[in-house]
């Protein structure tokens, strides 16, 4: 989703300085473990296919074979004896294209090598012997486009090359020979990723071929529409592409033209952002992940080594967060760079602690140790494990030093950082250190662990379905849960201070079919006494919300038959129109501090949040909006199709305001007017920010914020938190008052105004 800004009211004002810190305490949610069915060892064989799980799985009748979770999660159903008998087959690769299940197998006795098979619901095939006889194709980099599955083979001929299949022998066939009358071992196509651009469906790829070595290469699908992208760089040595990583517009990747770095393309060119070490590819850019509006990842630099480094997508933005320390030759050598509830999470390791969680916001004030699980040198996580995020939360393996390898979970904060599960009681280890095998099914943690007898498949559970919790006058409290019913399933509650006790529950109910269609999660029963102030946050499917037709969902309560907007059932909102309440939307995650009545839409994420006083029942729900900007420019401009005069970031009166904050202000963008501008008022003690706001532009789309700084330049502009310390009704517009700190002698402050 596209955010255009626009600014209003630059002032600047003398104050005393004044901090003020607060620090909270959390609740964290209690976890169960599930055993799954008797299969008593899992192979590397994984995978959520579209939902499904299958596996690798051993018994001593059929030895290893293709399993699948069956629908009431209680056991793993065989999916066809490959292989006759216990001699058990080798699958690798799962791969779900259209409504087929791809893998790459080795079946004893049967007369062929490593070759492609398909499931298709009913029964496993073979392909194609591609490579004939007993020889081995080895299938790799399966990646499906459409319902085409692409991927890697040799057939003993034409050397390793790309390939494509439908799922039929005949429907198999040497796509593209990149190294032609050439014999190669090494696959000419790795790094596979899928975007779309003008409403095309694009297969990118590294391509290695004899004139241009590996280079950046897409395919559409069909021959013709297979082309090299970009000639990084010159000559038959190649740009050496790895790394590829989307953030859904584009997408950043390791390369080099003569130096190595971080380099990105907008789909039809490349561009070079940063060159981050100009000796070898080992310090080039590793682990990229997108998260947010950030790229995340790990680089080498000299005299800092390996260390965690944030871009923007500029040159100037491309920066090393942190030189965390002098561990393995002066490397952190951070990696599974990770949203969490609280914080960006990560992996690295230093000499004092050993490798260990990390948190940052992208600054290097901001970036610290989480926490020192196994305290002292020695390690607590291996720097081979992997992060697994369900809901807000990510698991992992670690050793505290006493327990073994085990379930550990973090939400980004230290008092939330804790062993979820003992697997094997004692010392002994329930994870093998290392690769951990786990899976976010459907909104459920399933993995692979040893309980001291066996390995099997377990799913991770609440202790209950209904979760309780108590407080004290002035605790602070937060509950997390999952629902197995399919739609959006997690759920978290974080309350404020509660001036009185206070007990609060959390359960689902099953969906009525009058609210299947238009519900975008599943229904979640909040009850409990008092109405003490608390933040709920609710996942929801994007799968159902796009196919409703919509980009805004909202905290939906179910008051009287019907779903309005969660906040407006707040004490003292009760009267409120459903335009009023859309004003005080934000467009993002919540942050801390703000007030009731507060609601939002983190899209990155998939959540939907309110500051709510009250008890209900609480869905996703999809949002239209109740004034459209269009029709309010209409009433200025009748029929114009002028964008420099109806456009949202246009200017036609030519006061400096542009339309939307106009909008947002309730003026006209018909005649130019200063009489309405924000205000800014002073005490010795606090500074004051305040403006009128017309309900109607919050309802169609239009977001304010206010910011500030003490400087205009070194340190930037801060946004204000909590974003409104009041809003006063009056009829068609608000008035709302934001308190800025007083830490500067000079303060600026200005009105941010976003489009969504």
């Amino acid at each position: 989703m596209k955010t255009k800004t626009h600014l209003v009211s630059l002032a600047f004002i003398p104050v005393p300085a004044l901090l003020a810190v607060s620090i909270a305490r959390a609740d964290n949610p209690t976890y169960a473990s599930q055993r799954i069915g008797s299969i008593t060892d899992i192979s590397s064989a994984f995978t959520n296919c579209g939902g499904d799980l299958y596996l690798s799985g051993y018994d001593t009748s059929v030895g290893f074979e293709l399993r699948k979770l069956n629908a009431t999660d209680s056991d793993l159903d065989l999916v066809q004896d490959l292989s006759p008998g216990t001699a058990g087959s080798v699958i690798g690769e799962l791969t779900k294209v259209g409504s087929n299940i791809f893998f790459r197998g080795t079946v004893g006795s049967s007369g062929v090598g490593q070759e492609l098979y398909v499931y298709n619901g009913s029964s496993i095939s073979l392909v194609k012997d591609i490579r004939s006889g007993s020889a081995s194709s080895t299938p790799d980099n399966l990646f499906a486009l459409g319902n085409t599955l692409f991927f890697t083979a040799n057939d003993g001929v034409n050397g390793n090359e790309l390939w494509s299949s439908d799922g039929t022998s005949a429907g198999t066939t040497l796509f593209k020979d990149f190294r032609p009358s050439t014999f190669d071992g090494s696959a000419s196509c790795t790094q596979f990723a899928a975007l779309t651009f003008d409403g095309v469906d694009y297969l990118y790829f590294s391509g290695n071929s004899p004139g241009s070595g590996s280079e950046l290469w897409r395919t559409d699908g069909t021959l013709g529409g297979t082309t090299q992208v970009s000639e990084i760089y010159s000559g038959a040595t190649g740009s050496n592409i790895s790394e590829i990583t989307s953030n859904g517009t584009g997408f950043y990747f390791k390369a080099t033209d003569g130096s190595y770095g971080l380099f990105h393309s907008n789909g039809t060119s490349v561009s070079k952002i940063k060159i981050i070490n100009d000796a070898t590819a080992s310090g080039a850019p590793t682990n990229l992940t997108w998260i947010g509006s950030s790229l995340y990842f790990a680089a080498y630099q000299r005299g800092s080594g390996t260390e965690p480094w944030i871009s923007d997508g500029t040159l100037n933005g491309t920066v090393m967060i942190k030189d965390l320390g002098s561990e393995f030759n002066g490397n952190s050598n951070p990696s599974q760079f990770t949203r969490a509830m609280h914080k960006t999470v990560f992996q690295a390791g230093v000499s004092a602690t050993g490798h260990e969680l990390y948190t940052t916001d992208g600054t290097s004030s901001g970036t610290s140790l989480l926490k020192d699980i196994n305290p002292g040198s020695d390690s607590g996580i291996s720097s081979a494990a992997a992060f697994t995020k369900v809901g807000d939360y990510i698991f992992f393996a670690a050793n505290d030093g006493t327990h073994g390898n085990e379930l550990w979970v973090t939400d980004g904060t230290s008092t939330g950082t804790y062993m979820a599960l003992d697997m094997n009681p004692g010392s002994g280890n329930g994870f093998p250190i290392g690769i951990t095998y786990m899976v976010n099914l459907n909104g459920t943690l399933y993995f692979k662990a040893f309980d001291g007898t066996s390995t099997n498949l377990y799913k991770l559970i609440t202790t209950s379905s209904t979760m309780s919790r108590a407080m004290t006058s002035g605790e602070r409290g937060h509950m997390s849960m999952r629902s197995s019913q399919g739609l959006g399933s997690d759920a978290s509650l974080r309350f404020a201070a509660a001036t009185t006790a206070y007990t609060c529950s959390l359960s689902y109910r099953e969906r009525s079919s009058s609210e299947l269609s238009h519900l975008l999660s599943d229904v979640l029963d909040v009850s409990g006494s008092g109405s003490n102030q608390f933040l709920l946050q609710l996942n929801y499917s994007p799968t159902v919300l796009a196919a409703l037709g919509t980009s805004r969902p909202m905290l939906g309560w179910y008051s009287s038959g019907a779903w309005v907007n969660a906040i407006l059932g707040n004490a003292g909102m009760a009267s409120l129109s459903n335009s009023a309440v859309e004003a005080l939307f934000v467009n993002g995650p919540y942050t801390e501090g703000l007030p009731t009545g507060s609601w939002g839409h983190d899209a990155a994420n998939h959540v939907v949040w309110a500051v709510l006083d009250h008890n209900s029942e609480f869905a996703a729900t999809p949002i239209t909006p109740t004034a459209a900007y269009s029709t309010w420019i209409d009433g200025y401009y009748p029929a114009s199709n002028d964008s420099a005069v109806i456009a949202s970031s246009a200017d036609p009166d030519g006061d400096g305001l542009a339309n939307s904050v106009e909008y947002v202000l309730g003026t006209s963008p018909a005649s130019a007017t200063q009489s309405s501008l924000p205000t800014l008022e002073r005490t010795s003690t606090t500074v004051t920010f305040r403006f009128t706001r017309s309900k109607a532009a919050g309802a169609a789309g239009f977001a304010s914020s206010v910011q500030y700084s003490t400087d205009l330049g070194t340190n930037g502009w801060t946004t204000a938190t909590p974003a409104m310390t009041s809003v006063l009704d009056s009829g068609d517009n608000e008035i709302v008052t934001v308190s800025l700190p007083a830490t500067s002698s000079t303060l600026f402050a200005r009105l941010v105004v976003s489009s969504l």
